[in-house]
């Protein structure tokens, strides 16, 4: 038994982080795309496999995501439906609570047993914490050169004297400044911050969009948030450079659709002009 760990899980972090942004997606299609009552079924499902993977990270960069999500939708889309899904909640939980309160009982203490673990002395937040900082500490009393483009190869070798938690760092942010360098956390700023404008958050604002390309772009934008939580405590691997990739991909095809619909709109007025002007004539 691991002594960071009280939990005990069965799949790793980033697998359960796809299941989380999965329960994202879920809410997003019923509530914007109108699919049926069954797709809530799905997204409860999805909701409940992410509480019972019990990853505190997934938790809290799923949450960041559905309150985006929610709030973004909620002032531009569609706030009746909010309420509609809100009590629509409410009613399924008391349901639950009367047919099978077993269910809330043992979500209560999945929960209860996660903080408890978080608060410890012996954490493994706190365990990433030492090693975020032994890892920025040697990095910034290196040579200007290595603080610059970050240590050289053959740094390497001298790593399993360190401490673990310094040298496999479970941060995409501070790993990338720990063996890049400012060059190489800059350029991964960067890159986060072309995703971020390719989306239209938060640089343009989405009036004057039609209603389904601004719900679309609302769900890439709370992914988007997620994927940049979940990435302080992980590093995160192929699935969420996969994630972030068709995010790129939905992006440049959304803002596509918006031209296309723009210029056929600017098309069909100067047609209608000159037609108005030729029947004045």
């Amino acid at each position: 038994m691991d002594p960071l760990r009280e939990v005990v899980r069965s799949l790793n972090a980033d697998s359960a982080f796809i299941v989380g942004l999965a329960f994202i997606a879920a809410i997003w299609l019923p509530l914007v795309a109108r699919r049926s009552a069954w797709w809530w079924v799905g997204a409860g499902m999805f909701g409940g496999v992410t509480l019972a993977l019990q990853h505190r990270s997934v938790w809290v960069a799923t949450a960041a995501g559905l309150v985006w999500l929610g709030l973004r939708s909620l002032q531009r889309l569609y706030p009746l439906r909010w309420l509609a899904v809100g009590a629509a909640v409410c009613v399924g939980l008391g349901v639950i609570v009367v047919a099978i309160p077993q269910v809330l009982e043992s979500a209560g203490m999945i929960v209860t047993t996660n903080v408890q673990e978080a608060e410890s002395s012996n954490s493994t937040w706190a365990w990433r914490v030492a090693g975020y900082e032994e890892a920025t500490d040697r990095l910034f009393s290196s040579q200007p050169a290595d603080i610059l483009i970050g240590p050289p190869a053959g740094w390497a070798a001298d790593l399993m004297r360190e401490h673990f938690a310094s040298t496999a760092i479970h941060s995409r942010y501070v790993s990338t400044l720990a063996f890049y360098g400012i060059v190489g956390s800059a350029a991964l700023l960067l890159w986060f911050g072309m995703l971020a404008k390719r989306i239209g958050w938060p640089t343009r604002s989405p009036r004057g969009r039609p209603a389904r390309d601004h719900a679309g772009t609302i769900l890439l934008e709370a992914l988007f948030l997620s994927e940049l939580v979940y990435m302080v405590p992980y590093s995160g691997g192929i699935l969420e450079s996969a994630v972030l990739g068709l995010i790129w991909v939905a992006a440049t095809q959304n803002n596509i659709s918006i031209v296309a619909g723009r210029v056929a709109i600017a098309r069909y007025q100067f047609h209608r002009s000159n037609k108005l002007v030729a029947q004045a004539s």
